[in-house]
């Protein structure tokens, strides 16, 4: 019961003309609601530089998904269906998605404090008789600076932040597997040129053997010749082991399964030059998905700037007590209303109104920094995609073409007499390095269109009519 009169001394306390003018003015903040915050709320949403145009969504090849336990040849869209569906990094930006969703469903509740209820029982004496006692309370925190639909906005941008890491990472699968099959394709031929001079070898190998039987050349002859030929049977080894890597890497990044490594259908693209920079900057800025998640990172974090200060607002407290108390002969039933004001003097959110600041200048920086950059690399990227095509064409023209005629050329020399075997391996490994060299060019050709597409956001040049795209 000294509870109860305690209560009941404080609430008489503030019935006087002072104390009941603070009462009206809390009560006026709490039937004003929202108002403030939806007014800031409306004003930031409308405000220059808060509108972000929507970036495109990822295209995703319109074919039937493969199914890896019938699979036997698997095209580049194919492969890159699959791994938007099944990719690990795609899989764990999905999840981490869905967190956004869980903050806006946190942040919805319209208060976010529960009703404190306290019960007490007990009991007096008075002149050796025994009085019962009994007292019931219930509070209730209310917010009056209108925080709930600021923490609604907080959430609602997180949100959307992660949705647009979530295109990041479906990007980035997207960038990887096409730059991965394209690398893929290469190994192929040189797994298939390594075939062809496994082939020469072994058919140079007959041809030393059968003519040292018959007393033409030497005898060391075949044996250099079969030397030449375990040699192009080791290279051919390693081809194959550098495409079954390519084959496993391309697995790992799209979510294949390992025990049942892709055939790959299909051949390289055209090699080309890059676009005009004014396209390709315009097509960053349409689709750059890191842009995009800078600047709602950004924004979100305006909104936690705009909710931590609405957090140093007081958050008056409404109650309502009951007691009841017997006295000699009769019983009393005390009835309280309570209303409760923190007076912020020395807390008012200053660490969380300073650490939300510094984040926001933090994203403000990273945004900006990424936008002086993008320009420049994919200046430096196009250049490099330009240099390397012209070195694509001059080994295209010139040595790729007459690789299989060079080494046909170079047999029937050899058939004739015309030269010996140790002339034929000078002249197989300068056919060989041109060979890798005019590989390398096309390796270094596709890489530089990787780092190009990497930073558009979007495949440097258009999808073709026969590969339509749908959005997921």
């Amino acid at each position: 019961m000294e509870r109860t009169r305690r209560i009941g001394e404080a609430f008489i306390t503030i019935g006087g003309s002072r104390s009941m003018a603070v009462t009206l003015v809390c009560l006026g903040l709490l039937a004003a609601g929202c108002t403030p915050s939806q007014a800031v709320h409306h004003r930031d949403v409308q405000g220059p530089g808060s509108r972000i145009e929507a970036a495109a969504l990822l295209p995703v090849p319109a074919v039937p998904l493969p199914d890896p336990a019938t699979a036997k040849r698997l095209s580049l869209d194919q492969i890159l269906a699959h791994a938007d569906r099944h990719a690990p990094l795609i899989q764990v930006a999905r999840r981490k998605a869905a967190l956004g969703e869980a903050e806006v469903t946190a942040a919805s509740p319209l208060l976010q404090d529960n009703p404190d209820v306290a019960v007490t029982a007990g009991g007096r004496t008075i002149g050796g008789e025994g009085l019962f006692l009994f007292e019931a309370s219930v509070e209730q925190r209310f917010e009056i600076a209108g925080e709930r639909g600021l923490r609604i906005e907080v959430a609602e941008e997180r949100h959307k932040l992660s949705r647009a890491q979530l295109e990041e990472a479906r990007w980035e699968v997207h960038r990887q597997v096409h730059s991965l099959f394209s690398e893929a394709l290469m190994d192929r031929e040189q797994l298939e040129a390594a075939d062809r001079l496994v082939d020469f070898a072994e058919e140079l190998r007959d041809i030393a053997e059968k003519r040292a039987r018959v007393g033409d050349t030497p005898a060391f002859t075949g044996i250099v010749a079969r030397a030449e030929a375990a040699q192009a049977g080791q290279e051919r080894i390693a081809a194959k082991q550098q495409y079954d890597s390519a084959l496993l890497q391309l697995a790992e990044v799209a979510g294949w399964p390992s025990r049942r490594l892709p055939k790959l259908a299909g051949a390289l693209p055209p090699v080309r030059k890059a676009p005009p920079l004014g396209e390709l900057h315009a097509k960053a800025r349409r689709h750059q998905p890191g842009l995009r998640s800078r600047a709602l990172a950004v924004s979100a974090a305006e909104a936690q700037v705009r909710m931590e200060d609405r957090e140093a607002w007081p958050e008056p407290a409404l109650g309502f007590a009951y007691g009841r108390e017997g006295e000699a002969g009769a019983v009393a039933h005390v009835w309280l209303g309570t209303l409760s004001v923190p007076v912020p003097i020395w807390n008012r959110n200053q660490g969380g109104r300073a650490r939300a600041r510094a984040a926001r200048a933090v994203a403000q920086a990273e945004r900006d920094a990424a936008g002086s950059w993008l320009q420049v690399r994919i200046v430096r990227a196009a250049g490099a995609v330009d240099a390397a095509a012209e070195r694509v064409t001059i080994y295209g023209s010139a040595i790729v073409p007459v690789f299989d005629h060079n080494l046909k050329l170079i047999r029937r020399a050899y058939e004739l007499g015309e030269i010996d075997i140790h002339r034929v391996s000078q002249i197989r490994e300068r056919v060989l390095s041109n060979q890798q060299a005019a590989l390398a060019a096309l390796a270094d050709y596709h890489q530089a269109v990787a780092t190009l597409e990497a930073l558009l956001g979007t495949e440097v040049w258009s999808v073709s009519a026969g590969q339509k795209r749908t959005t997921p």
